[in-house]
């Protein structure tokens, strides 16, 4: 059974039909892109408490559910920069984990993915920052 799918920001609960493991799948829990980046976005997410996980993945794409780009990652990460996003885009955003069972850990079974995070990009033509921001005087 799966527990605690819960998002903490941005998100809509759909999930993949893929086999369950015997422990819940990676929770995404925030987002953090402090300059709005219209290129990238930086995740991270509540490692799942599956025993023996072996692999992470990192799914994304321009519509619910279907992800078109994905990476692998070591079973103890848990927080991924995605780049190379389209500018004033809308991606939608998800974590599995696989995980090893049996005596070798030989045969895989991979998680339902963690709800969807939706996050849209800057528009590439926002203008920069003023920059030399300073105290000129003080009472």
């Amino acid at each position: 059974m799966i527990v605690g799918l819960s998002l903490i920001l941005l998100a809509e609960a759909v999930g993949q039909p893929v086999p369950l493991p015997t422990g819940p799948s990676p929770i995404v829990a925030e987002m953090a892109n402090a300059n709005y980046n219209p290129t990238n976005v930086t995740i991270a997410w509540t490692l799942s408490t599956a025993t023996n996980v072996l692999q992470q993945t990192v799914s994304w794409g321009l519509s619910p559910t279907n992800y078109t780009d994905s990476i692998p990652l070591a079973p103890n990460v848990t927080t991924f920069q995605i780049t190379g996003l389209k500018p004033a885009s809308t991606y939608y955003i998800a974590v599995m984990c696989v995980q090893g069972i049996g005596t070798m850990g030989t045969n895989l079974i991979k998680s339902v993915y963690s709800p969807e995070i939706v996050w849209t990009t800057a528009p590439s033509d926002r203008p920069p920052p003023p920059q030399n921001v300073r105290v000129v005087s003080s009472p």
